[in-house]
């Protein structure tokens, strides 16, 4: 993952909607995401950040590519 975590606010609580505009933003950019990434991104545990990229799919036009997600 290349994300600039630095325009990020200096915080670690985000919302759901917060976490899951991350993600998204994340992808749009072009990113791939691994779970590992999310959870880093997000401060999630692993179950969860799979769960929220569970939920990104069936809104984003996202794939699986081996370990890590991408946008087409």
């Amino acid at each position: 993952m290349h994300l600039d975590v630095g325009v990020l606010p200096q915080r670690r609580e985000y919302t759901p909607q917060e976490r899951a505009m991350l993600v998204a933003w994340a992808l749009c950019k072009g990113e791939a995401l691994t779970v590992r990434d999310v959870c880093v991104l997000t401060g999630l545990l692993p179950r969860a950040a799979r769960g929220l990229l569970s939920k990104v799919v069936r809104v984003l036009p996202v794939f699986k590519d081996g370990p890590a997600w991408r946008s087409l």
